[in-house]
């Protein structure tokens, strides 16, 4: 459907929509190679287990979630985002999942300089809730969505935070990108697993309670850092969104997730002459993608 020599402005609507644009790195053949691969595989795995090589860890072809299913819980990322790759494989799982986490976007390689796979996970309790702990499976859903159609972009700095604009909780939305990685939250619960190591040294060594507050001393620091990191980075993506919203005003949230962080940086910082001239001077495929599919709605006037 979208791999003959004649793409058209509807099928690059169509590619958009589905979570699939194209990175800096990658041609319009290599962009749709990817787009084949991705959905030739997905529909392969409607058939059959997917094991990973040397190890236990199986995708169970009954578990996965049906695209009528990612559709209904995906309509977060569409309304918020135009995102809905609802051909992702996602499988209802536990194996592999850190504690207390709903669910997980995760993109590997076969080889070293294989294609990319990407598929995620859902936590089982969703089989039959609605709701666990804090999270519904719709707002898991659309955060991982939003990890997955963004993975090719090979970004870190913003992924939390943008995925966790869609959330139905202010606290979260807020505070949700303070983890920016994997290893954060291990830093994070190692600090205060710290505390709990210290105090129960004082109960043994009543002498230690004066340096009580030397167990709190590494969870303060680390938190306050993340803070700190959290607002520079929900600062800097205010500005990318004030930028975009001058000539966009209707689709700079849907043009922001779709750049990469040094993009994100850069528009932010942009005067108001040059944001035009960035948006008609991005190059490769990339810029012919997003041109056709996104036009500006206001001049910018200096």
């Amino acid at each position: 459907m979208f791999m003959d020599s004649q793409i058209t402005e509807a099928q690059y609507s169509d590619l958009n929509a589905m979570g699939f644009f194209p990175s800096k790195e990658e041609s319009r053949d290599s962009f749709f190679e990817r787009v084949k691969h991705s959905l030739d595989w997905s529909e392969k795995l409607k058939n059959e287990d997917f094991r990973f090589e040397e190890s236990k860890y199986i995708l169970p072809q009954q578990n996965r979630l049906s695209s009528e299913e990612l559709e209904a819980a995906g309509l977060h990322a569409k309304k918020a985002y135009n995102l809905l790759p609802s051909w992702i494989p996602a499988y209802y799982l536990n194996q592999g999942l850190p504690l207390l986490t709903g669910g997980m976007a995760i993109h590997f390689r076969s080889e070293k300089e294989g294609p990319w796979f990407s598929f995620f996970q859902l936590k089982e309790v969703f089989k039959n809730k609605k709701k666990w702990i804090l999270y519904t499976a719709e707002e898991i859903v659309s955060h991982e969505m939003c990890h997955i159609s963004r993975g090719p972009l090979h970004s870190t700095r913003y992924e939390e935070n943008l995925a966790y604009k869609i959330s139905s909780s202010p606290v979260r939305r807020y505070l949700g990108g303070a983890l920016v990685n994997y290893y954060d939250s291990f830093i994070l619960l190692f600090s205060l697993a710290f505390i709990f190591l210290f105090d129960f040294m004082c109960f043994f060594s009543p002498s230690l309670m004066t340096f009580q507050w030397c167990g709190k001393c590494p969870f303060m620091i680390i938190l306050t850092l993340g803070l700190i990191r959290n607002h520079n980075i929900r600062r800097e993506l205010k500005a990318a969104e004030e930028k975009l919203k001058l000539i966009f005003p209707l689709n700079y949230r849907e043009i922001l997730i779709r750049l990469d962080d040094q993009d994100i940086l850069n528009v932010g910082q942009l005067s108001i002459n040059g944001l035009e001239q960035w948006w008609h001077d991005i190059p490769c495929f990339r810029g012919e993608f997003l041109r056709n599919i996104y036009h500006p709605e206001s001049p910018v006037n200096p």
